[in-house]
């Protein structure tokens, strides 16, 4: 499916998007120049990812899921 990612005012762009799988194998990866992406991963069997979004020191990991 497609995700939308809206990042708050606490993390800073550009930034580092990246999408892992539950055994850590990174399935996407892109700059963020806007706080407002859309992501399609509809490639992706069903199941649970990790979605990391990072800018230097600062960090933000998410749970997301695939239907």
């Amino acid at each position: 499916g497609t995700f939308k990612v809206i990042l708050g005012a606490e993390l800073s762009l550009p930034a580092e998007l990246a999408v892992y799988d539950m055994q850590g194998f990174r399935i996407h990866q892109e700059m963020l120049k806007e706080s407002q992406a859309a992501i399609n991963l509809s490639g992706q069997k069903p199941g649970l990812y990790v979605l990391r979004v990072k800018n230097g020191a600062q960090e933000i990991r998410e749970l997301i899921q695939i239907k």
